[in-house]
């Protein structure tokens, strides 16, 4: 029994020795992915920084941050602004690039989204008794100020309706 045991014990070594592939072995894993353009990381991180984090309202402000106005057949090299529109069926983002692909301004909509937990307590702790019935997230980016966000929900209780807004961090507006 003590040698079946040592047999096992060593087994179970030699398998964790060749674990690991050398450096000749390992291949080379590529992600593909959406790269943020560093002419619209600012368009970016200002959105992003407070904002709400639902996965829809992410995937088009990635996809909003990574356009590169300069590839597309709008695009001439001569005006000083373009215009662009990203639909998504839950949202939309109407944006203004200048010359240089730069975001100078935008506009974003999302119906229905996730609210993060502190602002779903602080309308509940508000409205007892209320349910959200639905829910607008805006967003408003101007390039070199700090990006205004708000969520515009409609409250519902035993057949009355209510309309607040509220900021990302949960208070009452």
């Amino acid at each position: 029994m003590k040698k079946l045991l040592i047999g096992i014990f060593f087994l179970g070594l030699t398998n964790l020795a060749f674990a690991q592939a050398s450096s000749e072995e390992r291949g080379t894993l590529e992600l593909e992915g959406i790269t943020v353009m560093p002419a619209n990381m600012a368009y970016y991180t200002n959105v992003l920084n407070g904002g709400i984090k639902a996965l829809k309202v992410l995937e088009l402000q990635k996809i909003v941050a990574s356009f590169d106005i300069t590839t597309s057949s709008i695009y001439d090299g001569k005006n000083r602004r373009y215009h662009f529109e990203f639909n998504h069926k839950d949202g939309n983002v109407s944006t203004t690039f200048n010359g240089n692909g730069r975001i100078m301004k935008s506009f974003e909509r999302y119906k229905n989204i996730a609210f993060p937990l502190t602002v779903r307590n602080s309308i509940y702790k508000a409205f007892p008794g209320w349910s959200a019935e639905a829910n607008t997230y805006i967003v408003s980016y101007n390039s070199g100020q700090d990006a205004k966000k708000v969520l515009k929900v409609k409250l519902k209780k035993e057949g009355e309706t209510k309309r607040i807004k509220v900021n990302t961090q949960g208070r009452i507006l």
